[in-house]
C-alpha cells in the first residue's frame, strides 16, 4: 500500500489508524464491530479491539 501511495509504511499506518479512529467515533459500537470483522485482525492493533 505504501509503495502504491508513494509514502512510507509509517505514514500508511498513521493514515489507516486515523481513518479507523474517525469511523469508530462516527458509528455505533455494533457497526464498528461489523466493519472490523470484515477486515484482517491486524487492523485491530491500530485502534484496539472493537468495543
Amino acid at each position: 500500500m505504501s509503495e502504491r501511495a508513494g509514502v512510507s509504511p509509517d505514514e500508511v499506518r498513521e493514515g489507516v489508524q486515523a481513518e479507523l479512529s474517525t469511523l469508530r467515533e462516527a458509528v455505533s459500537d455494533g457497526e464498528f464491530r461489523h466493519v472490523m470483522s470484515e477486515l484482517p485482525r491486524d487492523f485491530e492493533a491500530l485502534v484496539g479491539a472493537p468495543g
